[in-house]
């Protein structure tokens, strides 16, 4: 039996957004400062949050480009007390790709005199999957830019500044798979079957993790160390080993078979459980012989 945390992150982002004018037209940005947005973090796909973008024009007709700086196409956020990094994109969605110094959005606005025109634009923010940072939080702080023109012979009307911050839980989740398969094929219950209990007779599992903390493992056997036949109450006492070291569990509580283990990354880190069969002086009666053992896995 196993016990296990959800996985589980926040994602918010904050535009804080300044207007300029200049002689003969204005063009800005428009919106919500501060407006926060939330989702929930997965390691199997991608989190996908969108912001609206309000960009308005008024008097002289002009082309204008919106882009971010700076401008690679994957950016990473950084966390607040290390040198760990999460990755992430900002995507327009009317066409998926993400803005950078190879994409940008362009438009245009014909003479208006001084009334007001506007133009909307859905930017996505995308943290990529298949990562698991470390728990903490994560910052960026890319700049939104609106150039009459283009970025690179325009003049610079607007720009905003993208607070990204990313609150990341602690993640910690582990499954029992048969030897050899690793993490994320197994489940949290997993029947190991002897089929003879015959003296020095081992078998064993793997214990899969995903952790992006460091955690300990603690394992305890109700039987303390013992398969016991519920009729008779005979025992046949076994050796449990973790990663190849001994675990004395012949207390009955919880004991620390790892302590203080490195995060796994984003593909898991696997551990070999093994049982095997201690020599007995007297032959054990006939019969079905059980122990449930418990692993915990847990944050110091």
């Amino acid at each position: 039996m196993l016990s296990n945390r959800t996985l589980a992150g926040v994602l918010t982002v904050a535009l804080l957004l300044t207007a300029v004018s200049l002689p003969g037209q204005t063009l800005e940005f428009r919106g919500n400062p501060g407006r926060p947005v939330t989702g929930n973090y997965s390691v199997s796909a991608p989190v996908e949050i969108t912001r609206t973008v309000t960009i308005r024009h008024r008097q002289a007709a002009t082309d204008y480009t919106l882009t971010v700086s700076p401008g690679s196409s994957i950016r990473s956020a950084q966390h607040q007390q290390g040198s760990a990094s999460l990755e992430y994109q900002i995507l327009d969605a009317a066409t998926g790709q993400p803005l950078s110094d190879s994409y940008r959005i362009n438009g245009s606005f014909p003479a208006s005199g001084n009334q007001w025109q506007v133009r909307e634009y859905d930017l996505v923010f995308r943290l990529l999957p298949g990562q698991l940072p470390m728990a903490g939080r994560y910052e960026d702080s890319p700049v939104l830019e609106l150039y009459i023109g283009t970025q690179d012979t325009g003049q610079l009307a607007d720009d905003s500044i993208i607070n990204l911050r990313i609150d990341m839980d602690e993640v910690i989740d582990m499954q029992i798979t048969p030897a050899g398969s690793g993490y994320g094929s197994g489940s949290t219950f997993y029947e190991l079957n002897f089929e003879n209990l015959l003296p020095h007779t081992a078998q064993q599992v793997d214990l899969g993790v995903l952790a992006n903390t460091p955690y300990n493992v603690l394992v305890q056997s109700q039987n303390a160390a013992n398969l016991r036949e519920s009729i008779s109450g005979d025992t046949v006492a076994y050796r449990f080993r973790f990663d190849g070291s001994p675990v004395d569990l012949a207390s009955g509580t919880p004991v620390t078979a790892a302590a203080s283990l490195a995060p796994t990354g984003s593909n898991g880190r696997t551990h070999t459980l093994q049982l095997e069969i201690l020599p007995y002086t007297e032959l054990p009666a006939a019969g079905t012989y059980q122990d449930e053992i418990n692993i915990t896995i847990e944050a110091p």
